[in-house]
């Protein structure tokens, strides 16, 4: 009878030891991170990296037409930086999450908190066309192009 007590026991431990490491496993796998890809294999960051010529409307006060540059993010495999986004400086960098088509901005704050920033934004062939532009209260629409 012991004996029958003593193997169950066994058989018991043994089986919580086996869901747990199906359990470890399983969260491993989950915390890999995928990088995106275009067909050719390429990042889907690469196009969207570089010089761009921004043109906002309606105008602001200042210039209307400046350089942003895009630039990957080091932290990030899906995110690239935007200097000088809505051209609040060269050292100001917001990040963005990008797809092979589009560009995201996510509500962020930056220079030292002064500035509330989002975006949205959409490729097509050489150009962004961002329907949304912001920073602080002011919202524009913008189109950046390659220089």
């Amino acid at each position: 009878m012991k004996s029958i007590f003593v193997r169950r026991h066994f058989l018991n431990q043994k089986m919580e030891f086996l869901w747990l490491i199906t359990f470890s496993l399983t969260l491993g796998f989950q915390a890999c991170e995928d990088i995106e890809t275009l067909p050719n294999g390429e990042d889907v960051r690469t196009p969207w990296l570089g010089e761009w010529l921004c043109t906002e409307s309606p105008y602001k006060a200042s210039e209307n037409a400046y350089i942003v540059n895009i630039t990957i993010d080091p932290d990030n495999s899906a995110q690239v930086k935007l200097y000088n986004y809505f051209q609040l400086g060269e050292d100001v960098a917001p990040y963005a999450v990008v797809t092979s088509s589009t560009i995201t901005v996510p509500q962020q704050q930056v220079s030292g908190g002064s500035w509330t920033v989002s975006g949205f934004g959409k490729m097509s062939k050489d150009e962004i066309v961002w329907s949304s532009y912001r920073a602080n209260e002011l919202s524009f629409k913008a189109t950046f192009r390659r220089p």
